[in-house]
């Protein structure tokens, strides 16, 4: 994870107990997608994750994905007062 200011924060390696947790280790193709969570420890702001072809160090290819990172307070929501039925 790459900040504004170029400064780099490795993914945690502890991810034990974190639903859907992808470990530190993995492969996948082209044509293949995988849906799990990775852990950073990074404070609000917008990032870069970068990601790697996991070639040979002259052939690899890397490209950096925007994420930007806000915490928001939670939306106030209306009450909703039951619908009832109408009366007959």
């Amino acid at each position: 994870m790459i900040d504004k200011d170029g400064r780099e924060t490795l993914e945690l390696d502890k991810g034990d107990g974190v639903p859907q947790w992808l470990g530190l280790l993995r492969r996948i193709r082209s044509t293949q997608t995988e849906t799990g969570t990775l852990l950073f420890d990074v404070p609000p702001g917008d990032y870069k994750l970068r990601v790697s072809s996991g070639g040979d160090v002259e052939e690899e290819k890397t490209a950096l994905i925007s994420l930007p990172y806000r915490v928001e307070a939670p939306e106030s929501r209306p009450s909703v007062e039951p619908q009832l039925p109408p009366e007959k």
